[in-house]
This record gives structure tokens, C-alpha cells and sequence, in this order.
């Protein structure tokens, strides 16, 4: 076996291994040599359920489109409110079938057969379900029966997403939309106090290094059918968008490949060639009107200032050489790119800066190695010190932060008011995201498939040294859950993100069947 491989199977058989203990321990068990772990393999390609909670909460589907297993019109008015407790997924929800209209609660599953699996048919809290929603249908049944007798419609989503389930399920993750109620400490919060500290923080360690094998896992997927730029390029595109507009910029990135523009912007230098990747990035993405509506005025009626129209002009003047590349392929109209996004992250601001990302990386020479390139340079710095890899790790952001100056650096909209001062396209906290969760695994996942053992060593020291970044809900909620009022510092040290990226995981992994009650914690209760 090699280093690397080595490596990465050595991490995850100790997360299930330390999660057994810790389990064991709080039933007042221990770990037995050579006992199975099989109920905690955690290795499946399942689809997460709380996904497909994502696809019903935001609505990602074609609306107008809709029809349930027997045949009749749906139309959602109201998705309701997500529960993050025991019972139906969706509380309060309103739809209407066959054009008669109902409110009541939403049950969402990966399978269709789920239902019957989970006996929901014998609950009597489901009696309140007026739709059973799963991605993918395999059985026959175009009814569910309820505890009450009543039966209820049934929907397969799959055919129904929007773009397309692949993009979907490849560029969102359910965490973006997870919003959990106020926490209230869990009986994990008691049985980690009771255990031994060392332990608990090698579980922790654990976790976070699982979850990071996670993002690493994602990017080798993608490799078996894109290029390593490809998948470099597709996945920073995906970390600018926000929710749901990440599905969209994913999007744009198969519609724009980056094979097709290293080779239909050869002939463009320097400005040129932001010039010419802006024009094509913000036309594929129909965010730029076109050339036959653009005289008269934008955005409110007003006329069409001075600077407005020569950033125009010299975008319809690189768009005119290269539309007939892509003129199938211009993505429709849509008010996602917007809806819930603050105007600093508005996208073609953010799609401005990534054309000047991709020109100052050099990415028609090659995007991974020129990436790569930077993460050796500072390797070869020997970073030692918590203020060394701070440096280090500043500069391989900046790889993602452009500078100079954009008709977009002053503006929120077309044609909008400017603003005071210049704001960056991208700015630090999310070129430092990029920076993490993209070209970390990135690095990792490319030295292993070199055999570049040192390579691999120094992006996980990156890693185990990255300052955390900006708080999420889920982070929040995990605190409390398992800390109360402390913040877990006895057991990892909340100034690196490592220890936000375990919480994450052991969310996912044992609080996200149930995040109310523990009822179905994996990590206090053996699995069935």
C-alpha cells in the first residue's frame, strides 16, 4: 500500500473506530479488538436525504411542469416551514391539485419506497401528510395510504428539477439552506464530559479530516469524466455562488468549459483577455442584455451613462467574435441569480472577478498546475509557525482575490447608481473559502494521484493550520449542542477551521436524523 493510500484510509477507519469508542464509552461499554464497525460504514453513494429537503425547500423544480404519479397537475403555493425534529419534513405546507387546494405537512424521501420502509402508514403523527415527494420513484404505487385510512398523492421530483438533477445534486450542498432551531445542550454535551479528553480530541480531529476527505472524495468523482481544470474551474465558479445560485454558476461552468476558452481566447492578451472572458461568462450566463435592446436605457428607463455604454460596447465587441460558440448554449432568464444574494456578491460582479482570476492564474497554460505551482512555492518557504502558515496561506488567497480596477469594481448593477468607493470583486473571506474548500482537496487529491507524498504532506499541515473562517448556523448550533455555553477548546482549538469543519461532520453524520431529541444519535445509540 503507498503513503497516500495509506493516508487516507488510515483517517477514515479511525473517525468510525473513535466514533465506536465514544459511543461504547457513553453506554458504558468499551471497545473490543476486532469488533465491527460495518453499522458505521458510511461509505454508500446515497443520495442525502436532507438534499432533496433542499431541492422541496427552494423549490428547484419547474414549477409549471409538475405532475404527480397519477397524473394530475401540482402546483406548490407554499413549500412550509422545514422541520428539523421528528415527523413530517414539511410542516404547514400548501399545494394544489388537480385544482383543489390543501394545506397540511410534506414528507420527503430519496426512494420512493421509503415510506413504507419507515412505516408511515402506521404513524399516526404522518396522518397530517398531504404529499409524499421523492427523488426517484421505484415501485408502481401512485397513492400512499395514511394511518387514518386517507390516502394522498404522491411526487417524483427527479424529472422536475431545475437546471437538471446533475447539476443539482453536484453543486449543492443541504448545509447551505440548514437553518436549526435555538439548540439546547444534548446528552452527547454530558457523555463528553465524562470521557477521556484525549480521546475526544482525537474524535475530533477525526471528524474533520473525514469531512475534508469528504470535498476530496467530490473532486475525484468529477475526474473521471473532466479534466483536472475542468473540475478546478467548475468548482470555483460553484463556491461563488450563494444557495441556490451555486447550481447556476455551476451550470455556467459546463456551458463555458474552460477547454473552449483557452482555445477561443488564444489570440487575447492581457486586458483582452478579461475583456473576453468577462464578455463570454456574462452572456452564457444572460446576464448582459443584448445588443438589439441595449440602446435607449437599462435597469429603470434612465439613459444609458457614458461609462455604462463603453463597458457595453467593448463587451458586445469581443461577445460579436465569440457568439456563435456558444449561442446555444446562453442560459435562460432567470430571478435566481439574485434572489436572497447581498448586491457586493451579485454575479456578474463576482463573474467580472472571476475573469481576472483565471488571466492573472495564467489558465490557458494550465489552471491545477499553475495552482499547484503556488502551494509548492510555499512548501518550499518551510512555514513553521503559526504566523508562517498565516502567510503562506494569505498568499494562496490572494490567488483568488483580483485586483485592479473593473467597470464592476463601482457598481452593483447595470447601469446602476455607482458607489462611493471600489469594493473587490471577490472579496478576502471568500477568496479564503476558495482557498479551503476547493483548492486544499484539490492539491491533496492531485499529489496523491502523482504519488507526490511530500505534496500531500504539507496540504493537510495547510490544512490542520487554516484560520477558521466566518461562523455558520450549523457551527452554532453544533456548539451548543455538544459545548452549552463553553466552545469545545479543552478538546480543539476554535481558532482553526479544522474545528468547525468536525462539527459539521458530526452533524451530518449523528445529530441530522433528528436535531431536537438525540433519538436517533449514531453517536449514542448503535445503529439498527
Amino acid at each position: 500500500m503507498s503513503a497516500a493510500k495509506g493516508a487516507k484510509s488510515g483517517s477514515a477507519e479511525s473517525y468510525e473506530e473513535l466514533r465506536e469508542a465514544l459511543r461504547l464509552a457513553a453506554s458504558g461499554g468499551a471497545l473490543r479488538a476486532g469488533e465491527a464497525l460495518s453499522a458505521f460504514s458510511g461509505g454508500g453513494a446515497r443520495v442525502d436525504e436532507k438534499l432533496v429537503q433542499a431541492i422541496w425547500h427552494e423549490q428547484l423544480l419547474f414549477g409549471d411542469r409538475l405532475e404527480t404519479c397519477s397524473r394530475r397537475p401540482l402546483r406548490v403555493i407554499e413549500p412550509g416551514r422545514w422541520n428539523l425534529s421528528a415527523g413530517p419534513d414539511f410542516r404547514n405546507a400548501e399545494i394544489e391539485v388537480g385544482g383543489r387546494r390543501m394545506r397540511g405537512d410534506v414528507e420527503i424521501h430519496v426512494d420512493s419506497a421509503d415510506w413504507d420502509r419507515h412505516r408511515h402508514a402506521q404513524d399516526f403523527e404522518y396522518n397530517h401528510v398531504i404529499l409524499h415527494a421523492f427523488l426517484h420513484r421505484t415501485d408502481r404505487a401512485n397513492m400512499e395510504q395514511l394511518h387514518n385510512g386517507t390516502s394522498v398523492e404522491r411526487l417524483e421530483l427527479a424529472p422536475f428539477v431545475n437546471p437538471d438533477l446533475d447539476s443539482v445534486l453536484r453543486s449543492l450542498q443541504a448545509e447551505d439552506y440548514l437553518q436549526p432551531q435555538e439548540a439546547e445542550s444534548g446528552r452527547c454535551k454530558l457523555a463528553l464530559e465524562t470521557m477521556d479528553g484525549d480521546l475526544v480530541s482525537r474524535f475530533f480531529a477525526a471528524a474533520a479530516r473525514r469531512r475534508m476527505e469528504e470535498k476530496i472524495r467530490r473532486l475525484e468523482v468529477q475526474l473521471r469524466t473532466d479534466s483536472a481544470d475542468q473540475v478546478l474551474y467548475q468548482g470555483l465558479m460553484t463556491a461563488l455562488g450563494h444557495k441556490a445560485t451555486k447550481t447556476l454558476f455551476f451550470l455556467l461552468a459546463r456551458r463555458a468549459p474552460i477547454e473552449e476558452l483557452k482555445a477561443f481566447t488564444r489570440d487575447a492578451s492581457g486586458g483582452q483577455l478579461v475583456d473576453a472572458l468577462e464578455a463570454v461568462l456574462l452572456n452564457v450566463a444572460n446576464l448582459l442584455p443584448p445588443a438589439d435592446a441595449r440602446e435607449g436605457a437599462v435597469c429603470t428607463g434612465a439613459p444609458m451613462d457614458d461609462e455604462t455604454q463603453e463597458y457595453l460596447n467593448g463587451m458586445q465587441a469581443w461577445w460579436s467574435r465569440l457568439a456563435g460558440y456558444y449561442e446555444d448554449r446562453i442560459m435562460p432568464p432567470t430571478k435566481r441569480w439574485h434572489s436572497g444574494v447581498r448586491p457586493v456578491s451579485f454575479p456578474s460582479r463576482r463573474l467580472a472577478g472571476m475573469a481576472r482570476v483565471l488571466a492573472g492564474l495564467d489558465f490557458r497554460a494550465g489552471l491545477t498546475q499553475t495552482c499547484l505551482a503556488r502551494v509548492r512555492l510555499a512548501m518550499d518557504h518551510d512555514p513553521r509557525s503559526a504566523r508562517d502558515f498565516r502567510r503562506e496561506l494569505l498568499q494562496l488567497a490572494a490567488l483568488f482575490e483580483p485586483g485592479g480596477q473593473s467597470y464592476w469594481s463601482r457598481r452593483y448593477t447595470l447601469g446602476g447608481k455607482p458607489i462611493p468607493a471600489p469594493l473587490n470583486l471577490i472579496g478576502a473571506d471568500r477568496a479564503r473559502s476558495l482557498t479551503f474548500n476547493i483548492l486544499l482537496p484539490m492539491a491533496i487529491l492531485q499529489a496523491r494521484k502523482s504519488g507526490d507524498a511530500p505534496l500531500e504532506a504539507f496540504a493537510w499541515r495547510l490544512f490542520e493550520n487554516f484560520p477558521a473562517l466566518g461562523d455558520n448556523s450549523l457551527a452554532k448550533y453544533m456548539r451548543q449542542r455538544l459545548f452549552g455555553a463553553g466552545n469545545g477548546s479543552q478538546w480543539m482549538n476554535p481558532r482553526f477551521e479544522k474545528s468547525t469543519q468536525a462539527l459539521l461532520h458530526v452533524f451530518h453524520d449523528c445529530c441530522a436524523n433528528n436535531a431536537l431529541t438525540c433519538d436517533d444519535c449514531a453517536l449514542l445509540h448503535a445503529q439498527q
